[in-house]
């Protein structure tokens, strides 16, 4: 074969090689309350390693023996190593690891109380949720401000959020949304599940081992899926924008299955200007769903752009919708419209894009927004407040009145 050939035939083996590991994506696991004797610790620890993730985190409660090297090191010795370049298990502390002198930092010595690690597009958070300070809070909220990872994983024991029998966590419901978070991830209540707030998922995910528990505090307002019939784990798996997310049981079934997805920053579409006036009224609260947000008309020129909150909607469903007005002086009829960019291609113009009209008042008004068809995927919403008449358009000056813009995520 003349040389030239070989050169150009080498040089395609070499591109598709390349090309094969640039769409390689990320798998990883989570396993939480899983440091307890018995079949359902292995079976659940069998079942991690049968995915050959690249690494794992707990969500605590690593050892109820006193002992990691029994607890621990038997189920998942090859994933931990003190060469902390070659570590690829992430434990967090829970309440359970601090009985007694049982070795954790001799067993993790790559880990702290709080600590951060990236891989991939992935960046991850923990603090310790048993003994939680203020300079970890502090640490938090800049780590997560300063990330520039496509996805920001908060990652500890003590869950928000739970509809099991511990319940709500109310010293662990921080400001992940404005901070920047897009998953927070617990355990200490040993059930499994979903819960979908103020544009975030939280996952509560504590069968790993230990004895299940009731849901004894159902269930917690945005919460989408529970489980507790069987010890299993979290798989991720990451491709780009877009992350599945499941949970699987010991006997290889499937309990829950979504797919995130972003929008990467350099392809959102390229949506039209809009502005208004807020000498006299502004936009003072939405809320949908469990979403909320109290803007108390913060914009300028009469529009603010809130796209880095993201709000959950579901198509072929109906959502509560909760509009507040706000004034300067006095009180005036205004006038509400809602679009959504459903087709996902950067207007507002398109047959059923406005979900929201002729709808009126100078107070809190309620309605409800319908999706009949809608992509599943990440959009945005554009709502407006106009005094006098409702605006004509999605664009453009709207007069008197305010212009809010917001991510939505449909599934």
């Amino acid at each position: 074969m003349h040389s030239r050939k070989m050169i150009t035939l080498l040089l395609l083996l070499f591109s598709f090689i390349l090309n094969i590991h640039a769409v390689k994506g990320t798998t990883f696991a989570a396993i939480g309350d899983y440091g307890d004797s018995g079949s359902a610790r292995s079976d659940v620890a069998n079942l991690v390693d049968s995915w050959s993730p690249e690494f794992i985190i707990t969500l605590g409660d690593n050892d109820y023996e006193y002992n990691y090297n029994v607890s621990v090191v038997p189920y998942y010795g090859d994933y931990i190593s003190d060469t902390c370049t070659q570590n690829r298990f992430y434990p967090s502390f829970g309440n359970h690891d601090w009985n007694g002198t049982n070795g954790y930092d001799d067993v993790f010595p790559c880990t702290d109380s709080n600590y951060q690690f990236t891989k991939g597009n992935i960046e991850f958070f923990t603090v310790n949720s048993d003994s939680l300070s203020n300079s970890q809070i502090t640490w938090l909220q800049t780590e997560l401000g300063n990330s520039t990872a496509t996805w920001k994983v908060v990652f500890f024991h003590h869950p928000p959020y739970s509809s099991g029998g511990h319940g709500n966590n109310s010293f662990m419901q921080l400001d992940y949304v404005n901070w920047g978070a897009d998953l927070v991830l617990g355990g200490h209540d040993h059930s499994y599940e979903r819960i979908e707030r103020d544009g975030i998922h939280y996952f509560v995910n504590g069968l790993g081992g230990r004895g299940i528990y009731d849901f004894d505090n159902c269930c917690v307002s945005g919460s989408q899926k529970r489980y507790n019939n069987n010890y299993g784990a979290m798989r991720f798996d990451v491709m780009g924008n877009d992350m599945r997310i499941r949970f699987i049981n010991r006997s290889n079934s499937t309990i829950d299955d979504i797919t995130l997805t972003k929008n990467p920053d350099n392809t959102d579409p390229n949506y039209c200007d809009v502005s208004g006036g807020t000498d006299y009224e502004y936009i003072n609260k939405i809320a949908i769903a469990s979403f909320e947000n109290h803007s108390n008309g913060s914009g300028t020129n009469g529009y603010t752009d809130f796209t880095a909150q993201t709000i959950s909607l579901s198509a072929n469903s109906n959502t509560p919708i909760t509009l507040t007005p706000g004034f300067v002086q006095g009180a005036y009829t205004e006038h509400w419209k809602v679009w959504i960019d459903l087709n996902q291609d950067g207007d507002f113009t398109d047959n059923g894009e406005t979900i929201l009209s002729d709808l009126s008042g100078s107070t809190e008004l309620n309605d409800q927004i319908t999706l009949s068809s809608a992509m599943t995927g990440t959009t945005r919403m554009r709502i407006a407040m106009k005094y006098n008449s409702e605006p004509t358009s999605a664009c453009g000056y709207i007069g008197d009145g305010e212009v809010e813009d917001y991510t939505v995520t449909i599934k």
